[in-house]
């Protein structure tokens, strides 16, 4: 996926003079719309005077990666998808910026698809809503157009890790899970960029420079606070910050009675103030009201607690995690035998069981057809549980039902399209079902929500480089998986760098590959048969494995 954008000489209208141009430039950017995101003001501001100024010709993805977003001189557009995302988000925020406090304004700035090169125009003074629609339409909406792929260009938030006031350390998966509560009820808001919540995550126990964060992140708002319990209360501290200047905005403090209604009343609460919070000054989300189905996952406050282990799992994905969440959502589920949440989260683990061959429990059947019951069980109690219709997708996905996968999965995606995890496993479906395009745009605006992408899924844009015969782009994307206790990291190390005839390379990777699965020879036919995938990918990686020196057991006793 090289970057292959270029720019032509953008027009400039018959009365639209540079001067004329700047002016809108300035109207736009100084507007409440950019205002938020110093990101996206720089990089208008910097393609329209490179346009205006004769250089268009050197808007690349390379020039803006460190002209406007800072990359060192080694960044690479076509790993590191920062300038593709964000020309997204520019598009949409136009648009926004048109259909509301432009729709008057003379000129009419855009940026086309398919290119960095900005266009503008003179608008008709007679009809400039009827200006707006068509240019408008011809810019944003084709015949492709797809509203879950539109990035959200409201205000922009991450809601950072709360501090955990209380002595005893076992609270701290009950801090985490109020945060991850607001900020599932704030990426509901399509108005909002809500930062992913692994992300932000990253961030737990540091000391926080909101100045730094909000520059990392690229957001104008973080959420901070922090939770003490005694005995059977609870007090929830939050503030709003906005992080160009460092100023408190919006603060309050919450005692409550524990309990787990209590506990969602509290974080719908807090997210429906914090949205409000944000939106009032801009007028973003001035009628919108913030609605949640309450359904409560448990009355049972133990279950609910051994069901965050689960996040622990996804927040540090490995064999111990994997074992310690699956004993937790047991006795969850001894507890409470109908807590959906729960039920959803031993199906993924279960799914997990079978993909990655950890923590095998044969004593309880097949891993595959566990996990469909259990995720089918917390679907039939809850339809709209997120985690209940990811693990469906996928299990799907693995039975190679692939319109059922589909329907699981677009259910999610109506339901929330701004889950930058959800967005990333479905996308990885996606490709390997062979819709390669709207894959790779779901796990493009997954990037834009999730500044620290979780790099396991580079391994999709890895295949798509593989399939298009572009050895050396594939082996660069897969070095860009940091996953050491997962075998398929240097599993791609090895046959690319085997399929580019790198034998040392491939030797050091293969022998990274069998410290970590050391029957890998006989396995990989049965480990392949797992993922659906096309054979051509099958064929490449096991032939680069080959060459690199691990000969390939296949199931009709042949070797590549």
């Amino acid at each position: 996926m090289g970057d292959d954008l270029t720019g032509n000489s953008a027009p400039i209208g018959e009365h639209a003079s540079p001067e004329a141009v700047r002016a809108q430039l300035n109207q736009i950017v100084s507007s409440p719309e950019f205002s938020q995101s110093e990101r996206l003001q720089s990089f208008l501001t910097y393609v329209v005077i490179e346009t205006l100024e004769g250089r268009s010709s050197r808007l690349k993805g390379y020039t803006l990666g460190i002209e406007v977003f800072g990359r060192e001189q080694d960044f690479d557009p076509a790993i590191d998808c920062i300038v593709r995302v964000e020309a997204g988000r520019l598009r949409s925020r136009l648009t926004s910026y048109y259909m509301e406090q432009g729709r008057d304004d003379p000129i009419l700035i855009e940026l086309p698809k398919g290119g960095y090169t900005p266009r503008w125009s003179v608008r008709e003074r007679s009809a400039p809503n009827s200006a707006l629609a068509t240019s408008s339409a011809n810019a944003v909406v084709g015949d492709d157009y797809d509203p879950v792929l539109d990035l959200p260009r409201g205000p922009s938030i991450a809601v950072l890790p709360f501090a955990n006031l209380s002595n005893n350390p076992e609270q701290e998966l009950f801090v985490d899970a109020v945060v991850e509560e607001i900020t599932t009820q704030l990426a509901r808001f399509k108005e909002l960029f809500v930062i992913a919540r692994t992300t932000a995550f990253q961030y737990k126990g540091q000391a926080l420079d909101v100045r730094k964060i909000g520059r990392e992140l690229g957001v104008r708002y973080l959420l901070e606070g922090s939770i003490r319990t005694s005995g059977s209360l609870l007090r929830v501290t939050a503030q709003l910050v906005e992080t160009l200047t460092g100023r408190h905005l919006w603060a309050e403090t919450y005692d409550r009675d524990l309990s787990v209604q209590n506990v969602f009343e509290i974080q719908d609460d807090i997210a429906q103030r914090v949205a409000a919070s944000i939106a009032q000054p801009f007028g973003v989300l001035g009628q919108a009201h913030l609605t949640t189905s309450h359904q409560r996952p448990t009355e049972n406050w133990d279950a609910y607690q051994c069901y965050l282990h689960f996040w622990a799992y996804v927040h540090g994905i490995g064999p111990d995690t994997h074992l310690t969440a699956r004993q937790k959502l047991e006795e969850a589920l001894d507890a409470d035998p109908a807590c959906a949440p729960a039920l959803a989260a031993l199906g993924y683990l279960a799914l997990e069981e079978y993909r990655f061959d950890w923590n095998k429990a044969p004593d309880q059947g097949d891993p595959l057809d566990r996990a469909e019951a259990l995720a089918r069980r917390a679907y039939d109690i809850d339809s709209t549980c997120m985690l209940a219709l990811l693990t469906l997708s996928m299990i799907c996905y693995h039975l190679e039902q692939p319109e059922r996968a589909r329907e699981f999965g677009e259910r999610a995606l109506q339901l929330n399209p701004n889950d930058a995890e959800f967005l990333c496993e479905y996308g990885l479906i996606l490709s390997h079902l062979g819709d390669r395009d709207r894959g790779i745009a779901l796990l493009e605006k997954a990037m834009a929500l999730h500044p620290r992408f979780n790099t396991l899924y580079y391994v999709v844009f890895a295949l798509n480089a593989l399939l298009d015969g572009d050895d050396a782009q594939a082996l660069a994307y897969a070095k860009r998986i940091d996953k050491p206790n997962m075998y398929w990291d240097p599993l791609f190390r090895a046959a690319l760098f085997g399929l580019l005839n790198r034998t040392a390379e491939a030797e050091d990777a293969l022998s990274e590959l069998k410290a970590i699965f050391p029957n890998i020879d006989q396995a990989l036919a049965r480990e392949f048969a797992k993922w659906p995938i096309d054979q051509r990918i099958v064929k490449r990686l096991t032939e680069g494995l080959a060459k690199a020196g691990l000969a390939v057991a296949m199931p009709d006793g042949e070797t590549p």
